[in-house]
């Protein structure tokens, strides 16, 4: 599938919001999972309202508003490098297959990702996305 410039945008938008959050202080795990099965994650995956949901700091505050699951302060963040790429290979998975986030998570949960980060990050994603997908 070709990637178009909006779909880059998306990945790197989606990177900068894991990214952040470890300016929140959240617990990794909790916050990229509970992103992942938000009707938010859902909007994105469907392309829906992207002029609407474009901006990082748009959806983190949607996100924060809408979360059904309280977001832990407490426990493990990863490096602001390894949550870009999650949320990087997250988004640029859904653009390549048109799998769910909430799939995409279940194939590769966020502490599986932060694991394999040194191995992986490097490599090219699509490679890598065919890897997780098995």
């Amino acid at each position: 599938m070709r990637k178009d410039r909006i779909d880059l945008c998306l990945a790197d938008m989606q990177g900068r919001l894991f990214e952040n959050s470890r300016k929140y202080n959240f617990d990794s795990e909790i916050f990229i999972e509970a992103f992942m099965n938000s009707d938010i994650a859902k909007d994105l995956d469907s392309k829906i309202s992207i002029k609407k949901l474009a901006d990082d700091k748009i959806i983190m505050k949607k996100f924060l508003e809408s979360s059904k699951k309280k977001l832990s302060t407490i426990g493990h963040s990863f490096d602001e490098e390894i949550l870009y790429w999650i949320g990087y290979v997250y988004r640029y998975w859904n653009i390549l297959t048109g799998e769910s986030s909430k799939d995409i998570y279940k194939k590769a949960p966020v502490r599986l990702m932060g694991e394999k980060y040194d191995e992986y990050h490097l490599v090219d994603i699509e490679d890598v996305i065919d890897i997780l997908r098995k």
